[in-house]
């Protein structure tokens, strides 16, 4: 790999047609390779340079509680070194060498091996003086996109290389101030000794600073700065030590006044330069760098053309999700993402806008995967269907149980001679190794085969009408106090999901009894009614409601009771939706027209909670194109009838016993909606 390779770049100050200029230009003149080399990798830099902002942190407090002067620019970095703490933690974790040896490179000159980015970012600071902008950001990349293209990973890891140059300025910036420190404490030393006749242990300032630093830095001007400035506090006592000291200035060519002013010059510069550091790693932070793929990446703006006009409409991360997969893609076979992104427009024409092969999303994560890869005249093996990886999967998991477990058999029947005992024992233990078996498989696949995203519609704003939603809490209702509590739950429901087109229903059940009605049943009923009155009142919207419905007898039970439950109450209630059955309700508020809308059900738990803005994600997940249910008969073959999102724990639920508190998050969720 070799030694490693800091990154060392200067720059002038540059307007916006300059900095066009000059990123079109590198753009015509750099040779570019598929990755980048690892002695190239920041991060080595980049602890070192963190490491000196810390000994300058450290520093400047020391000499802040022993009096001494502060140089201009270190309050910038005593007031924000947490921002340079938190963003270097950030960068560590972010930046692996992995993924920045899969960046394209330089492949000839100066920097030859640096990731492409890495330069790009590092001359944009450079030659702004570290004032780094969302202006400026889209000029440098625009400017260098018209000439040539850049991946889509290097535009969305721009912002964190970036910070590594900012982070990498500061630390020169920081050379700097240790070395006006160090100046400082030896004039207060001298002056201690000399003016004050301090010794020994009434000296503060008799240590010996070990601290190093780049010896092209100048130390005389600081030193006779802060000596003169230190003088002139003491008036006439110090009058013969001024002079001994302009005499020796005078034989460098020079004032002390003019010492004095460039000085003050470098620290206002410096002051200036750091300043613009911090503010910019705080305006780099708030860049939606996913924006601004949607607005400069060449690939976005032919996927905005989808034939089913979908993609438009998707999420950002489901857009990113695409976009990944074709940049995976082009970097697998050494493809233009361009050329690919071409082709799945050309794919998706072919069809009607209704049909699923009219969107891209088909041909990047479903069967026309493989039409792809024709298309683009790739050669390919043929990989499993789900029926052959479902047998290979139970071949491999039975046979390798059995496989196990006669070994383990085998080894006791050549200590015990016993043939029977050695029979009961492979009964016996086969069931615990397929488990075991099972479990390892698992965890391997797990390891090779990473969860997929379901692609959702952007939804966020506003729920289509067409996508009408019933929100419905289905549960046992025995009392006032339960049913004042569901529908505390609805309002908080309504208040996280605020869109459009979101209904808020009670699904009310009744208890199990020997009369098909009794006097709870009524006071539920008024208590319920009257609640979803005020909510709807309360809210300006006709969109809470009240459902409860009636027993009937079961012979079985010997009861009256709710039919089927839960899911008989769900079923009835569809069909409701349907306009198929009506008379199984003693109370129902929801109007016919709201009912023959709905497009979709959520259901809750009456202790499941729907978190802020959760709502309009399932609704965006069920309605995408490559999500919409396709039957044969009365069966499900693609896309999904049934979405069940994650479900995790909140930390007050995760406390209520020691088995909750074991499974409320330490389990690995395999399934993203």
């Amino acid at each position: 790999m070799g030694k490693y390779r800091e990154m060392n770049m200067d720059g002038v100050l540059l307007d916006k047609s300059q900095i066009q200029t000059l990123f079109e230009n590198l753009a015509i003149n750099q040779v570019i390779q598929p990755f980048s080399n690892l002695n190239t990798y920041p991060i080595v830099e980049l602890k070192k340079d963190y490491y000196k902002i810390l000994e300058t942190y450290n520093l400047l407090n020391k000499h802040l509680k022993l009096g001494i002067k502060i140089h201009s620019a270190g309050e910038w970095i005593l007031d924000n070194f947490y921002i340079i703490e938190e963003n270097f933690k950030y960068i560590l974790n972010e930046l692996s060498k992995k993924k920045y040896k899969k960046l394209n490179g330089i492949a000839k000159g100066e920097y030859k091996g640096f990731a492409r980015i890495y330069i790009l970012a590092y001359i944009l600071v450079s030659y702004t003086n570290c004032n780094i902008n969302e202006e400026n950001v889209r000029v440098a990349l625009n400017s260098y996109q018209n000439k040539k293209l850049l991946a889509m990973d290097e535009i969305s890891n721009f912002g964190l290389f970036l910070k590594i140059a900012e982070i990498s300025n500061i630390r020169k910036i920081c050379e700097k101030i240790i070395v006006s420190q160090i100046q400082k404490y030896k004039v207060e030393s001298i002056i201690e000794k000399i003016l004050e006749n301090k010794n020994g242990k009434n000296r503060k300032f008799n240590n010996t600073i070990t601290i190093k630093y780049s010896a092209q830095i100048e130390q005389k001007y600081p030193f006779i700065e802060y000596m003169s400035y230190r003088l002139k506090k003491y008036g006439k006592s110090a009058i013969s030590y001024q002079d001994v000291l302009e005499q020796e200035v005078l034989k460098t060519g020079l004032t002390i006044q003019d010492i004095i002013q460039k000085e003050h010059y470098q620290i206002a510069n410096l002051k200036v330069t750091l300043g613009n550091c911090i503010k910019s790693i705080k305006n780099i932070g708030r860049i939606n760098f996913d924006e601004l793929i949607n607005e400069i990446n060449g690939t976005e703006n032919i996927l905005v053309k989808d034939p089913a006009n979908v993609y438009l409409y998707m999420d950002q991360t489901s857009k990113a999700y695409y976009r990944r997969k074709i940049e995976k893609i082009a970097k697998k076979y050494k493809v233009s993402e361009v050329y690919i992104s071409n082709k799945l427009i050309q794919l998706a024409e072919k069809y009607d806008k209704n049909n699923v092969k009219s969107h891209i999303g088909y041909y990047l994560f479903k069967d026309g995967y493989l039409e792809l890869l024709d298309e683009l005249q790739i050669k390919y093996r043929k990989p499993l269907n789900l029926k052959q990886i479902s047998k290979l999967y139970i071949g491999l998991n039975f046979g390798l149980t059995v496989y196990i477990d006669f070994m383990i058999s085998l080894i006791s029947f050549l200590e015990k001679r016993n043939i029977v005992l050695c029979i009961v024992q492979f009964i016996l233990l086969f069931i615990p190794i397929s488990e075991v078996v099972l479990r390892i498989m698992n965890y391997i696949l797990q390891k090779f085969r990473k969860p997929g995203l379901i692609p959702k519609l952007d939804f966020e704003s506003n729920i289509p009408e067409e996508f009408s939603t019933m929100i419905v809490i289905p549960t046992i209702l025995n009392s006032e106090e339960k049913v004042n509590e569901m529908i505390k739950r609805l309002e908080v429901y309504y208040n996280a999901n605020f869109q459009n087109n979101l209904y808020f229903t009670l699904l009310g059940d009744c208890t199990e009894s020997d009369k098909q009605e009794l006097d709870i049943d009524k006071k539920i009923i008024e208590l319920g009614k009257k609640k979803i009155e005020f909510l709807n009142q309360k809210y300006n919207k006709n969109i809470f409601n009240f459902v409860y419905r009636k027993r009937i007898w079961n012979s079985g039970e010997g009861k009256y009771i709710g039919w089927e439950r839960k899911r008989g109450l769900l079923y009835t209630f569809n069909l409701f939706l349907e306009g198929k059955k009506i008379e199984d309700f003693i109370i129902n508020t929801i109007q016919f027209d709201i009912a023959s809308k709905i497009k979709y059900v959520i259901t809750l738990d009456s202790d499941t909670n729907l978190i802020f803005d959760s709502a309009s994600k399932m609704i965006g997940a069920m309605a995408h194109i490559l999500n919409k249910p396709i039957l044969k008969g009365k069966k499900v073959v693609d896309g999904y009838g049934i979405m069940q999102p994650r479900i995790g724990i909140d930390l007050f639920q995760s406390k209520i016993s020691k088995f909750v508190e074991i499974y409320s998050g330490k389990r690995r969720d395999r399934f993203l909606y």
